[in-house]
């Protein structure tokens, strides 16, 4: 799944200054399609709003999800507004971006039909942090790609990283994934 997004990044990395970061074993629930479509949306937008700043993109699992970070270095968004920014129509600024504010409504649209969610939090050091969450596949690939239905297995998961991952809080999810490996 992640190998679309994959070749999408390297198209956006032609034209901005995008750095990425993904494993490609990672296998998630949904339509490889529509994920590239909202990366490169999320992508996009902070380009909009961070020009010329690096534009961070990776991806992790925890325990049920695959998640994909779009990191930007520009203003950031207010508190009271990361939910609002989900809104069809709903622009931050409507002398300074161009666009009709439908790209965050139809990329939440896009990642909730297939299982997931996408939210924003503070960037660390400033900008935006944005997430997409979609159900990791609970199935097994073999060396060919072909994906066996039913098999679970997670051959980097190290139990020893991971702290009481069944019993996160969505909150707490929205407010602060901690990665494999590090925190986000």
């Amino acid at each position: 799944m992640l190998e679309a997004l994959r070749s999408t990044l390297l198209v956006a990395a032609s034209s901005l200054p995008v750095v990425f970061d993904i494993d490609e074993d990672l296998v998630a629930v949904g339509s490889p399609e529509d994920l590239a479509q909202v990366v490169h949306g999320l992508v996009s937008n902070a380009s909009k709003y961070a020009p010329g700043s690096p534009i961070d993109v990776s991806a992790a699992r925890d325990a049920d999800h695959i998640l994909v970070f779009v990191e930007d270095r520009g203003p950031g968004v207010a508190r009271g507004k990361r939910d609002l920014i989900f809104e069809r129509g709903w622009r931050a600024s409507l002398e300074e971006t161009e666009g009709y504010g439908l790209g965050l409504s139809i990329a939440r649209d896009l990642i909730t039909r297939a299982g997931g969610d996408l939210w924003v939090t503070p960037r660390p050091g400033g900008g935006a942090k944005f997430v997409v969450s979609l159900p990791r596949w609970q199935g097994l690939m073999s060396i060919d790609g072909s994906v066996t239905p039913g098999a679970t297995t997670d051959l980097s998961y190290n139990a020893s990283e991971r702290t009481n991952t069944a019993t996160l809080q969505e909150e707490e999810r929205r407010e602060g994934i901690k990665r494999l490996g590090g925190a986000t």
